[in-house]
């Protein structure tokens, strides 16, 4: 699975973004991390695994 290459706090804000609908605030508040942490982890991880599915590493 893509996911699992990702850090353990990327893959628990995945889930709460996209598997339980949570608004960005609410991950935030949850992980206690600001919501601009919260964007650009979702950014960069959407890239990381961009990268992963395309075959390529990112360094």
């Amino acid at each position: 699975m893509m996911m699992s290459q990702l850090e353990q706090l990327d893959r628990d804000i995945f889930t709460m973004k996209y598997f339980l609908n949570m608004k960005n605030e609410e991950i935030a508040e949850h992980c206690g991390l600001t919501k601009a942490a919260i964007n650009n982890r979702l950014y960069r991880g959407k890239k990381r695994l961009q990268q992963i599915h395309l075959g390529g590493s990112m360094s």
